[in-house]
């Protein structure tokens, strides 16, 4: 009788491993710009994560903490955000004003300041990159019927190569 008892508990954890793995299922990257993204809330998620109000004072270490926290990344070294003046300019990535890089990727074909972060362990801000004006790379997926960026990807110096699809619906 012990044996059988065993038996289930034995494999409780490896059916809960698989039950579990459907579950969480990596995020899907399309293999172009501006086909359907699954997740309805994935440019509003992009704007949380990664546009700031006008209003936000861009110098104070305490107020982007304060942001960093209430945005639960923490766990996130390094982190890039623009001011939302420029949100309908990273739109206009996946809209014509972006040249595709890599699969769903899209970089910008003019530059965006950019500010960017990097956060200790502690969620303590120990540097702020003021407002690099860069090319902006965005993965850009079509949400609710419109071409948005979804991910960003990263910022460079370099502007992406002419050759390169422009990235439209």
């Amino acid at each position: 009788m012990k044996v059988v008892l065993l038996i289930p508990v034995m494999c409780l954890p490896a059916l809960t491993l698989v039950l579990g793995a459907d579950e969480q299922k990596p995020p899907i990257h399309n293999d172009e710009p501006c086909q359907r993204n699954r997740d309805n809330n994935a440019y509003s998620k992009f704007v949380r994560n990664h546009i700031i109000p006008n209003s936000f004072n861009i110098a104070s270490k305490p107020e982007w903490e304060k942001h960093v926290t209430l945005l639960d990344r923490c766990n996130k070294p390094t982190q890039t955000f623009i001011k939302k003046k420029y949100e309908t300019k990273v739109q206009q990535i996946c809209n014509g004003d972006g040249r595709q890089k890599n699969r769903n990727l899209c970089t910008s074909i003019s530059k965006i300041p950019v500010y960017e972060l990097i956060i200790n362990t502690n969620c303590k801000v120990t540097k702020i990159q003021e407002q690099n004006i860069r090319y902006v790379t965005v993965a850009c997926d079509k949400v609710l019927n419109h071409c948005r960026p979804v991910h960003f990807h990263g910022s460079q110096t370099t502007r992406p190569k002419k050759t390169a699809k422009l990235c439209s619906t």
